[in-house]
């Protein structure tokens, strides 16, 4: 706490706090880091964080479907969105059944989840 001269406790006006990460800045991935903490304990599959990415792992069945739909009520909880459009399944196994998949946009609609055959990672240039 900060105190005046007088020894009167000061305190700064109030603000309105938007629900975002300042991009750009040098504490944003430190912020980030910490806002997301508990995203790890949503899908039942392995998940990877990167920086403002992540790859979830797992067969391609209903739990995988769960661990979808979990991360957009996360992201609602929390005042955040994933964008449907960037998402991508990539099925290892030609001999799966390709079970398609879907994510909930933040208006609640089910928005299928593009399948593609191969995919570059960031390092991968």
């Amino acid at each position: 706490m900060v105190y005046s001269d007088d020894g009167d406790p000061v305190f700064s006006e109030s603000a309105a706090v938007i629900s975002r990460v300042p991009q750009g800045s040098i504490l944003g991935p430190v912020i980030f880091s910490k806002y997301i903490n508990d995203f790890e304990n949503v899908p039942q599959n392995p998940i990877t964080l990167y920086d403002d990415d992540s790859k979830l792992n797992g067969i391609a069945d209903q739990t995988m479907q769960n661990d979808l739909n979990g991360p957009s009520l996360w992201a609602s909880t929390w005042m955040m969105e994933f964008n449907p459009s960037k998402c991508k399944v990539l099925h290892m196994d030609p001999h799966n059944n390709q079970i398609s998949h879907s994510m909930l946009d933040k208006s609640g609609t089910r928005i299928p989840v593009e399948a593609i055959e191969s995919e570059q990672d960031r390092g991968d240039r």
